[in-house]
């Protein structure tokens, strides 16, 4: 990308989180649970379309990845709340402690592999160990979003 595509991509990445702001709603009408499938899936497509050669593809793929990760963030500061219901700060807290350790080590990983590899190749394969997080279990939030609370 040249450099003024790539000022672009991070101003669409940035105001696409600002929508990613509405997590609550959408958390409450689905549930904690299947709001992290769906949005972890769309995260995950994000990832991949950065491999596809085309401006527009990469610019959709901000958006999406900019919105996700957000309304993730929101998830799990939400979720993490539900967890430690006594001390929510701290949920809260962890929540953001997990996520700046995971970008720190995700970011030493994926330029170690793209060093190796190449970067469609490392986008798939940083896309493919994210399906492991659907089939992570999520007990605490299982049941029906319809009672006010998943617990």
């Amino acid at each position: 990308m040249t450099t003024d595509q790539s000022v672009v991509f991070w101003i669409i990445m940035g105001v696409a989180g600002v929508a990613g702001g509405v997590a609550g709603g959408f958390i409450q009408k689905v549930g904690l649970a299947w709001s992290y499938r769906v949005l972890l899936f769309f995260m995950l497509i994000s990832i991949v379309l950065l491999t596809v050669p085309a401006t527009m593809t990469v610019y959709i793929s901000a958006g999406l990845f900019g919105s996700m990760y957000i309304f993730l963030t929101g998830l799990f500061i939400v979720w993490s709340t539900r967890i430690f219901s006594d001390l929510p700060a701290l949920g809260v807290s962890l929540s953001f402690l997990a996520l700046g350790i995971g970008q720190s080590l995700g970011s030493l990983f994926a330029g170690k592999t793209i060093e190796l590899t190449t970067y469609p190749f490392s986008f798939g394969l940083f896309a493919g160990l994210g399906l492991i997080g659907l089939l992570v279990p999520t007990p605490i939030a299982e049941s029906s979003p319809q009672r006010g609370h998943n617990r």
